[in-house]
């Protein structure tokens, strides 16, 4: 950065955004060759890393205007990689209240990725990202988000799921439709099962109406 401005080079979004993307770099590879016995000493660390990032940010910011959605997103995703929970919950929050920046799909999708290993946190983010009007969950967030409702065992949750991808048009996996059979036939279950039905019928009249039966 030193020799950008050393050279008089104006600094772009994307020149930014990929020097934050360097510092999420280091501060992964720094939790993942020294954590363990060392991880709350390693966070830390991290967390000071990451400070870089955050002063690119107010430089970023410095005549008040909202923190660019790129620039955003490396930031959030620097934590991600550094596997920094609590701070990404954090930042999900500061976008539209703080950064002038309310996250994304591609947000919610870097955030809930780095949080399948915690359902809690995972589902506290899902329900913000739905009460978010201007966010489409992505095809591959809608998938995570039915695998870990029924490993969870939430399957009122997976059914809810299930049912926003069949309302957007996305079939579930072979994995997760295995997953869905394996699910014991109580009430839940059964209603999980009807859910998943009407991906097959729904497939049969889009071939039949294509002409294919």
């Amino acid at each position: 950065q030193r020799r950008m401005f050393a050279a008089n080079i104006p600094a772009t979004d994307t020149m930014r955004a990929d020097l934050v993307r360097a510092y999420g770099g280091a501060a992964a590879r720094l939790m993942q060759e020294h954590g363990g016995s060392q991880l709350e000493r390693v966070k830390a660390d991290c967390i000071r890393l990451l400070s870089h990032a955050w002063r690119i940010v107010q430089e970023t910011r410095s005549s008040g205007a909202p923190l660019p959605l790129e620039i955003y997103n490396a930031l959030l995703s620097a934590y991600c990689a550094a596997g920094l929970d609590e701070h990404i919950l954090e930042l999900l929050t500061m976008g539209p209240q703080e950064l002038g920046c309310p996250p994304n799909s591609d947000s919610y999708a870097a955030a809930l990725a780095a949080l399948q290993g915690h359902p809690q946190k995972f589902r506290h983010v899902w329900r913000s990202m739905l009460a978010d009007a201007g966010v489409k969950p992505q095809p591959m967030v809608l998938e995570l988000a039915l695998r870990i409702a029924i490993s969870s065992g939430a399957i009122p949750w997976a059914k809810s799921v299930l049912e926003t991808m069949f309302s957007s048009g996305v079939n579930p996996s072979d994995d997760a439709i295995a997953a869905i059979k394996a699910v014991p036939m109580h009430k839940d279950g059964r209603a999980l099962r009807q859910v998943l039905a009407a991906f097959a019928t729904a497939d049969f009249e889009r071939a039949r109406s294509r002409g294919r039966l």
